[in-house]
């Protein structure tokens, strides 16, 4: 342990008549267990009459995991067509990579490739699943198993099991959740008090459009068109790759008239960050939760409510695909069919009040004499 706090495993011992001494891992991205192994391995090459820190030197030039980052997002891990293309270009769920990568993945971006052991992947995979759900951990697994896979073709990593060989996904069932009428009031109210104005309208506009956040979030003002007789946005790519027209109702179109921008950024909702807008919600909505008194409600439960709402109130399952912009309509039929909480109490009362309606009237007291 240094002075600054940071921690590592090392081994130490004597080869020859000379000291060897070699770090095993940084701590806590190397267990204790790991560590262990790896110093009973290096007992046994010292007992074999191996310098166990020959390996070591042979590593030194060794590619880090920000080298297969990088080779992923350019391209240039891929042959054939695909070689150069960058991510963007390269997959419609573009977006869904880059925020895997830059939420979990890169965070061990200097590690060598043949530092990551299944342990540590399988730790990884575990606690993203109970911080972020079952589906981001087994897509953010797959997208690293990818990775590692290339990079074996590629022969950045060395052939043989990978870490992520061998490690079961999680049970994924589809989220339900929506906003009742009571949670949704108790958080418009929470909304109004937020006092950056930015995540105000957003949160909101969210709730009204029904829109994937990470489209709202890097809305350019290029895109919205706000004084013609027919207010639109126009997202230039959506999820399913495809240029999109959003109507704006009278609402949303007071909303963003009155988020116009003094500082002159390009963005619906600027930022300070490289990218130029705001990105990351979590913690403006962990707040908004709060007031609210409301629970286990994640952004994209509220895409889930505007098609719940729209459902119940008669829209048709056409027109939620087109506001929720699905590129299948069997994507909205799989999701927005089934009666939730809300529609069967509504179902159950209407029968019941029919039930009682056809019950014969209670006898009189005279008529049971």
């Amino acid at each position: 342990m240094t002075e600054a706090g940071n921690k590592a495993f090392y081994f130490e011992a004597k080869f020859k008549g000379r000291t060897k001494r070699i770090i095993l891992g940084a701590y806590p991205g190397t267990k204790v267990q790991a560590a262990r192994n790896e110093a009973h391995a290096r007992r046994g090459d010292l007992a074999k009459g191996i310098d166990p820190t020959a390996d070591r030197r042979g590593q030194r030039g060794e590619q880090t995991l920000a080298a297969l980052i990088e080779g992923w997002r350019t391209g240039d891990l891929f042959d054939g067509d695909k070689h150069g293309v960058r991510l963007e270009d390269r997959k419609r769920s573009w977006k869904d990579d880059e925020q895997r990568l830059r939420d979990f993945i890169e965070p061990w971006a200097k590690r060598r490739l043949s530092d990551i052991s299944r342990d540590e992947a399988s730790e990884l995979h575990t606690r993203i699943a109970r911080d972020n759900g079952p589906y981001v951990a087994n897509r953010t697994l797959a997208l690293l198993r990818a990775m590692l896979r290339v990079g074996q073709r590629k022969k950045l990593v060395a052939p043989g099991p990978l870490p992520t060989d061998g490690i079961q996904p999680c049970e994924e069932r589809p989220r339900e959740r929506a906003l009742n009428r009571k949670e949704a009031r108790a958080i418009l109210q929470s909304i109004a008090a937020e006092p950056n104005p930015h995540w105000r309208a957003y949160f909101v506009l969210l709730l009204m459009l029904g829109r994937r956040r990470g489209e709202l979030l890097s809305a350019e003002w290029k895109e919205i068109d706000l004084e013609s007789d027919e207010p639109s946005w126009r997202l230039p790519r959506t999820k399913a790759g495809r240029v999109e027209l959003v109507e704006l109702p009278p609402q949303a179109v007071a909303i963003l008239k009155g988020l116009s921008s003094e500082d002159h950024s390009p963005f619906v909702f600027p930022g300070t960050g490289e990218r130029g807008h705001l990105r990351e919600p979590k913690r403006a909505w962990a707040r908004i939760l709060e007031r609210a008194k409301v629970n286990d409600v994640r952004l994209h439960d509220l895409r889930r409510t505007v098609g719940k709402w729209l459902r119940r109130s008669g829209a048709s399952l056409q027109a939620v695909s087109l506001v929720l912009g699905h590129s299948q309509i069997t994507t909205t039929s799989k999701h927005y069919t089934s009666l939730d909480r809300e529609d069967r109490r509504e179902t159950l009362e209407r029968m019941a009040t029919m039930l009682l309606e056809a019950l014969p009237d209670e006898p009189t007291p005279d008529a049971r004499e």
